[in-house]
């Protein structure tokens, strides 16, 4: 029996024993894995800039500071001075260079379900293979420019060489001057070419396992680029750089705008009667993807003038403000939308600019004269010599409210704000077109009659006429040119995902003498070729509506100018120079007031004499402007060349491309190294890193669909010969965080009636939105026809009668001085929402035989009688 315990007492023992010497063993084993990790080199460890900083990561940009490496935040406002850390004191409070800020972080779908699985080109083993990395954009962004460094970061996975293609978008008129690759620590920098002739260096490359890269432009829809890097060996990453430079759009003459378009809408290809994929290539279209944009951004403030606010109007950012720089970083940014920047600009500045610029320390030359008129100069009734045409795209990928709802909108406040016996009509567009009013003068008169049709067509209008042919209703008009001499004026409403831009371009521009369009771009990602182009093709303007932004002010913008007289013939004289210049463009387009136009000047071979040098500004014939050059400074860059040389490739592509024009473009392109749709950049690694003869695997980048047109993978089959099969195994859509501008809040009006019935709602609108209340309640001759519990309302309780002053006994004369009075009392800061409308109204009082002067009189009596009433503090 002792013997049965001892034995049993010894196996307890010995089991503890085996467990703890196991325990033992595991622990010792782990230890030793983690002095190995320790040891080991990590290819994602932190790697310092030249400037002794780590990359920006999770809102910080940490930098060393001294001997003592002391680590401070650039996005804290901290510097080094010294080797001590200083915290400059107008960095205290960062956000409040912010003039307006997303609420909430934006969140692509991946980053809502961790475990989304994520939809590549294929499936092998059950694992997913996307070629793409990551994505990362810095820019150093001047007052009319910004130079950006893109960076693609490639990665093979597979056990094989692989070609990895991606196809993205660039700004039409970004001028792409440096394009680099890093693989194994060996720099490949690509050398442009003539497209052919790097096209087949680049494949002859690939097929002797050679790894090359290549980087083109579609000649077909012109923002599309294409990056080919061939032979990229098992487990290696390639670094593939593209540097550009490219203006800055002006809006409304107060800020300017940075955009970095991240996506490529589908595009419908009319000859295949369907959506194709980019570049008719392999590349799919999904709904998320794993790969992410990293954007930073240094602004410089100017030097007298500061820029004093910023605007993020797509995405969170973290700021960091100087008194020299802004500095704006963002992260995991999906690419879905475009990213958009507003920076506003000071108010005193000139309203002409002059910036000299030194090539490559030659006797080259290249000058920026940007012309900026805050006012019209000239006063011209445009309305009997110009005819108005809307033409609306009402195609299947016009779907999302963000865009139809949108058109829908701004369509009503187009037609609102059109003077009385003007001639307009309205084309709807998709597969087919639609003309609301057909007859031989292509225009009818805009009357009570022919305005409320119109509103009715508007206000039920979808997007329901199928594919996006925009050719048709465009070659519709060319067949029906304006009548006895008139002008046309064409508001072009779209998201422009057509594929043969350049087609449709060139038609526009064979009309140019006597239409201009203003192009209205809609949506989180359209095509900013097709809408700018058209615009600059025609001598028109454009403008893009960012996401979540009321469509008001960019709809009186584009209705502003449109029926505001313009500088149609301005010149550039110089004098004292040796050479003759060369312009770009070379024939200045009209000038709007709160515009803006860039003109470049090249001087080949001449000694700049700026004492001597003088230039002339003359426009419609009447010098506006001399100046002279002596206290210029002269940069040492070559922005201003990159940019003009570009201005006049864009040129002569919006013409009919002959073998003439193609051997010009190609030759811009090479004299002055700028990408165009006719040439390539191709870079050759010459040490072969494919030993083993292996083939290289195609693999395409996926490409993640746009905001808003997620419907379009299942309404519409994408045109590509291995889309289809993935459709399947798309994820449904996940819902998105709502993004909200925080702006200022209209203020309330003092509303005391209780009457029940329609004067509630009339209560809420005006509480909500007052100045679009009283818009949409002007008649369409330019009066407020109000009745008398809608005058009460907006006076705290008063009778139109109070208001009379012995002027006019009109009651619609008297409400219609009301509204102006209020408008220019309380919602000064949104002048440019209801000017049109108010001069309009003006326009009919004078019509009803009331002279300038009593008109002016009669609004300063009531606004003098409504501050007193409601207390109202006049408007900065």
């Amino acid at each position: 029996m002792k013997s049965a315990v001892t034995k049993k007492k010894t196996f307890v023992i010995r089991s503890y024993a085996w467990k703890w010497q196991l325990l033992w063993i595991v622990g010792f084993f782990f230890f030793i894995i983690l002095i190995l990790h320790v040891d080991e080199p990590n290819d994602n460890t932190e790697k310092l800039t030249e400037n002794g900083c780590f990359e920006p990561k999770n809102g910080k940009h940490l930098c060393y500071c001294g001997d003592e490496s002391l680590l401070y935040d650039r996005l804290l406002g901290e510097y080094c001075s010294n080797g001590q850390i200083i915290q400059s004191k107008s960095n205290t409070q960062n956000e409040s260079v912010l003039r307006s800020v997303i609420s909430a972080i934006h969140q692509s779908t991946r980053e809502k379900n961790a475990n989304a699985k994520v939809v590549a080109l294929r499936q092998q083993n059950n694992a997913d293979y996307v070629p793409l990395k990551n994505v990362s954009v810095e820019a150093k962004i001047h007052w009319f420019a910004a130079d950006v460094t893109l960076t693609h970061v490639y990665i093979n996975r597979e056990e094989n060489p692989i070609e990895a293609v991606y196809i993205f978008p660039i700004e039409d008129n970004a001028a792409i001057y440096d394009f680099t690759a890093e693989i194994d620590n060996r720099i490949i920098r690509a050398v442009l070419k003539e497209k052919e002739v790097a096209q087949a260096e680049y494949g002859k490359a690939v097929q002797q396992g050679k790894t090359g890269v290549l980087l083109q432009q579609s000649q077909e829809t012109l923002d599309t680029f294409q990056v080919n890097v061939g032979n990229i060996p098992s487990g290696k990453e390639c670094i593939v750089k593209i540097r550009y430079v490219t203006e800055l759009d002006l809006i409304d003459g107060k800020f300017i705008r940075f955009v970095i378009p991240t996506t490529i809408s589908p595009r419908y290809n009319p000859k295949l009667g369907g959506l194709q994929s980019p570049n008719r290539q392999g590349a799919n279209y999904v709904q998320n993807t794993p790969y992410f944009m990293l954007f930073r951004a240094q602004i410089d403030r100017g030097d007298q003038d500061k820029i004093k606010y910023i605007a993020n109007l797509s995405h969170p950012v973290s700021v960091s403000a100087s008194n020299r720089m802004i500095e704006v970083t963002s992260e995991d940014i999906a690419l879905d939308r475009d990213f958009i920047l507003d920076i506003d600009l000071p108010s005193n500045r000139p309203e002409i600019l002059v910036a000299v610029e030194q090539v490559d320390n030659s006797n080259r030359h290249a000058i920026l004269t940007a012309l900026m008129p805050t006012k019209d100069y000239q006063k011209k009734d445009i309305t009997i010599t110009t005819e108005f045409i809307f033409i609306v795209d009402c195609s299947a990928s016009m779907e999302n409210e963000q865009k139809i709802g949108l058109a829908r909108q701004a369509m009503l406040l187009f037609v609102r704000g059109l003077p009385i016996n003007s001639h307009f009509n309205i084309i709807r567009f998709g597969s087919t077109f639609q003309v609301l009013f057909e007859n031989k003068a292509m225009t009818t008169v805009y009357n009570e009659q022919t305005v409320k049709q119109a509103e009715n067509l508007l206000q039920s209008m979808t997007a329901d006429l199928g594919g996006t042919e925009l050719l048709k209703p465009l070659q519709y008009l060319k067949d029906h040119p304006p009548m006895n001499g008139r002008l046309r004026r064409v508001f072009l409403l779209t998201d422009g995902e057509v594929s043969n831009t350049n087609q449709v371009i060139n038609l526009c521009a064979a009309m140019s003498s006597t239409t201009s369009i203003f192009s209205f771009g809609l949506g989180y990602s359209p095509s900013r070729s097709l809408v700018k182009g058209l615009a600059e093709a025609t001598k028109g303007a454009s403008i893009f509506v960012p996401l979540n932004s009321p469509v008001d002010q960019y709809v009186a913008i584009q209705l502003r100018q449109a029926l505001s007289s313009s500088f149609s013939t301005v010149r550039l004289q110089w004098h004292g120079l040796s050479t003759t210049p060369l312009q770009a463009p070379t024939t200045i387009p009209p000038i709007y007031a709160d515009g803006r136009v860039l003109v470049y000047t090249f001087l080949e071979n001449s000694d700049l004499n700026r004492k001597m040098t003088q230039l002339d500004i003359v426009m419609d014939d009447n010098q506006r402007e001399k100046m002279d050059l002596t206290n210029s400074i002269i940069r040492h860059t070559n922005t201003i060349r990159r940019l003009a040389a570009k201005s006049l490739i864009k040129e002569l592509q919006y013409k009919q491309l002959d073998n003439s024009r193609s051997k010009q473009i190609i030759q811009l392109s090479l004299t002055h190294n700028i990408l165009s749709p006719l040439t390539a950049f191709v870079g050759i690694e010459e040490n072969k890193l494919i030993q083993d003869n292996r083939p290289s695997q195609t693999r395409y980048v996926p490409i993640q669909i746009a905001k808003g047109d997620e419907h379009l993978l299942y309404s519409s089959p994408i045109v590509n010969n291995r889309v289809s099969r993935f459709l399947n195994m798309l994820i449904p859509v996940q819902q998105v965080a709502v993004m909200s501008l925080q702006r200022r809040p209209f203020d309330k009006l003092i509303i005391t009636s209780t009457t029940p019935g329609p004067t509630e709602n009339m209560i809420a609108s005006l509480t909500v939105n007052p100045v679009r209340w009283l818009i949409e309640h002007q008649s369409y001759n330019g009066l407020w026809m109000l009745n008398d519990n809608e005058i009460k309302q907006l006076t705290n309780g008063k009778a139109w009668t109070e208001f009379k002053f012995g002027i006019s006994d009109n009651k619609d004369v008297i409400t219609t001085s009301l509204v102006i009075a209020l408008l220019q009392l309380k919602y000064a800061n949104q002048h440019s929402l209801w000017i049109i409308l108010a001069e309009k109204g003006r326009n009919q009082m004078i019509n009803l035989g009331l002279s300038k002067d009593k008109i002016d009189l009669l609004i300063k009596q009531i606004k003098d009688k409504l501050q007193l009433l409601m207390k109202i503090n006049i408007s900065p």
